[in-house]
């Protein structure tokens, strides 16, 4: 199961590439609200909560974090150190995919 948090255009965007792939999906926003194809689910939590974010990320393949933050807010998310140690930083949609599906042959 890909998580992805965020489900603003980017989120998406990378929810229906994955799908078009044939991978499974699963989106998590605040609201727990968004427009998705079925089988598609969306779960709602506070990502700022450390008990949330990594119940919404157990059992995870991968994690895409697409989660719109404040500032420099993003370093204090529980899950920062998680995705720059594994390398998934990207400086775009088609590398990050790209990088990430590679990672996973």
């Amino acid at each position: 199961m890909n998580v992805i948090l965020g489900t603003r255009p980017l989120g998406v965007a990378v929810m229906r590439e994955l799908l078009s792939r044939g991978e499974s999906v699963r989106l998590v926003s605040m609201s727990g609200k968004a427009t998705v194809p079925s089988g598609v689910r969306v779960e709602k939590a506070d990502l700022m909560d450390k008990d949330q974010s990594k119940a919404n990320m157990k059992q995870a393949k991968v994690v895409f974090q697409y989660a719109q933050v404040r500032g420099n807010m993003h370093e204090s998310l529980p899950y920062t150190a998680t995705t720059k140690r594994f390398g998934l930083v990207a400086t775009s949609l088609e590398s990050a995919l790209a990088k990430t599906l590679d990672a996973q042959k």
